[in-house]
């Protein structure tokens, strides 16, 4: 398995399993259209992303998931690395709640 958060292949070490009630993540422009970002529940983590969720080091990760990403993604472009970091947040967020439970991958 694949790290869900830096991407780097065959990786994963751990995986998180979210609650089945947790926040679902979105974005909405100003006219009060809506994408919703609901995914399966399940994050799998290489051993260095699953220290800085472990840790809840946010800025540690969004740095670390930038640098793996930044050839595939157009971050330096500053409104996309705003959208982005704040989806990124909202659903690294729900990965380090405390009911997510941590299990080998």
């Amino acid at each position: 398995m694949d790290c869900d958060f830096c991407n780097l292949p065959g990786t994963a070490r751990w995986k998180y399993v979210l609650s089945p009630d947790r926040p679902v993540v979105g974005l909405a422009n100003g006219q009060g259209d809506a994408v919703l970002f609901d995914d399966d529940g399940i994050w799998h983590a290489c051993i260095a992303c699953a220290l800085l969720v472990d840790a809840e080091d946010m800025s540690a990760l969004l740095d670390r998931v930038c640098r793996a990403l930044g050839a595939v993604l157009p971050l330096k472009d500053n409104d996309f690395r705003e959208t982005w970091t704040a989806l990124m947040v909202g659903q690294y967020a729900a990965v380090m709640m405390p009911t997510t439970v941590k299990l080998p991958a």
